[in-house]
C-alpha cells in the first residue's frame, strides 16, 4: 500500500500524462488540417502557366538553350548573353 502523499503525486502525474497527451494530439490534428488546408488552397488558386508566360520568363527555355549548347558549336558566353541578368 502506499501514503495519501503517493495517491496524490499519482494522480498529479496522471493528469499531466493527460494534458500532454491531448495537446501532442490537438497539435498533430492542427497541423494536419491547416497543411490539407494550405494544400488545397494552393492547387485551386495556382495559376496554370501559359503559352504566353515563356515569353515574359526567358529563364523558362534555360534547358533547351543548355542542351543546344551541348550539341552545337555555340559558345557559352553567347548562350549567357542572351540570358537576362537580376
Amino acid at each position: 500500500m502506499g501514503t495519501i502523499g503517493d495517491l496524490r503525486t499519482w494522480i498529479a502525474r496522471s493528469k499531466d500524462d493527460l494534458r500532454f497527451f491531448v495537446k501532442d494530439v490537438f497539435l498533430l490534428l492542427l497541423s494536419l488540417i491547416v497543411s490539407f488546408g494550405l494544400f488545397l488552397y494552393e492547387r485551386y488558386t495556382a495559376k496554370v502557366p501559359q503559352q504566353d508566360d515563356r515569353k515574359e520568363n526567358p529563364l523558362v527555355d534555360a534547358p533547351a538553350r543548355v542542351s543546344s549548347f551541348c550539341s552545337s558549336s555555340a559558345t557559352l558566353t553567347s548562350v549567357l548573353s542572351e540570358l537576362p541578368e537580376y
